[in-house]
């Protein structure tokens, strides 16, 4: 008798492990990208995404996830073209969707597909599924093997350091931060952290940089911005003067390169840049005096100092206005520049020759 409990006690348990086992259910619901019936482009490919849900009625739990993982499988025409794993760090809880997407996405020009229409389904996996019958959500999709004319543009170039947006104190690499707007002006979105390539550039000095659109892919007519920092800006001039620091897009096949460059102007200014209104070696200037909207600078001994800048700045260091003199062997210089569209106020005349300021002079601005 005791043999004959223990045994019918063994089946029940026996009876009530397989109906827990088989309380739990994985299915695809949708697959939410590409839609359906939208079309691929060998160049462009697309992301897969998916909701899955467990639509049992028992969790899966983490641990068992560790002996039986979840799996996602992307079928085109019948052919598995990627695996994903479910994280299993967490457990898959009852009628709770979850929304996910494929970290490598297939490579679409690499599947041998001939232009035309395919057959893309989605498969969940798990040895706890006990219901195979909904684990396989299918659609029709048309993929394009000629490449699709994908049109980038550059919107906007901003100098974020330093702080002013219009000169750079001292040369070389790691001056420049900055960002750089772009648009999407193709017809169809295109697909997460999609590859294109950067040029910036000031006076032929040009850097590439290999850039990716947003990650959560990159609709038609939207903008993305790239925040470059100081190491990808090119090289500054050595001539003091002003450049033109341009970006700009180089994507193979783009159809219309009108709007692929975007510059902004710089002033290069060497040596540091003045703030306050302390003069400073102030004898190397003779005299400067406003009037009439025009400063006049009056200098002597000019001759050793070959191609020079007068930099108007505020109080701040701001800059203002500059000019480029070469004196070119001459022993005394009268300059004139217009500040017509300058305000009343206080502000320093910086001179720069060779790699550095020789003077700084203080000036009233009266009308």
């Amino acid at each position: 008798m005791k043999n004959f409990t223990q045994s019918l006690i063994g089946a029940v348990v026996g009876v009530m492990c397989i109906g827990v086992a088989s309380a739990q259910d994985v299915t695809t619901t949708s697959i939410d990208a590409p839609v359906a019936g939208a079309t691929i482009y060998s160049n462009v490919g697309s992301a897969v995404s998916y909701t899955r849900d467990n639509v049992g009625a028992a969790p899966i739990t983490s641990a068992q996830q560790v002996d039986s993982a979840v799996t996602i499988t992307v079928l085109v025409n019948g052919v598995s073209v990627a695996t994903a794993f479910r994280n299993s760090a967490s457990d898959m809880a009852v009628n709770t969707p979850e929304s996910s997407s494929l970290q490598t996405p297939p490579d679409w020009s690499m599947l041998g597909l001939a232009s035309g229409t395919f057959e893309l389904c989605i498969v969940t996996g798990s040895n706890l599924d006990m219901n195979q019958a909904n684990d396989t959500i299918c659609q029709t999709n048309t993929y394009e093997s000629n490449p699709l004319p994908i049109d980038l543009g550059v919107t906007g170039l901003t100098i974020t350091s330093p702080a002013s947006t219009e000169y750079i104190s001292g040369s070389g690499n790691g001056v420049l931060a900055y960002e750089a707007e772009f648009i999407n002006n193709s017809t169809v979105d295109l697909p997460p952290n999609f590859a294109f390539p950067l040029e910036v550039e000031i006076d032929g000095d040009i850097i590439s940089i290999p850039l990716s659109g947003p990650g959560v892919g990159w609709a038609a007519g939207t903008n993305s911005l790239f925040a470059g920092a100081a190491a990808q800006s090119p090289e500054t001039p050595n001539p003091v003067g002003s450049y033109d620091f341009c970006a700009r897009t180089t994507l193979a096949g783009d159809p219309d390169n009108t709007n692929n460059e975007f510059c902004t102007g710089i002033t290069v200014i060497l040596g540091p840049v003045p703030i306050g209104i302390e003069e400073e070696d102030a004898a190397a200037i003779n005299n400067v005096f406003y009037s009439d909207r025009q400063l006049t600078v009056n200098m002597s001994n000019t001759s050793d100092l070959g191609e020079t800048m007068f930099v108007v700045m505020n109080t701040a260091g701001q800059y203002v206005t500059s000019d480029i003199v070469n004196f070119s062997g001459q022993a005394t210089s009268t300059n004139k520049m217009d500040l017509s569209n300058v305000a009343k106020g206080i502000y320093i005349l910086g001179v720069y020759s060779d790699e550095q300021m020789i003077a700084r002079k203080k000036f009233v601005v009266t009308q």
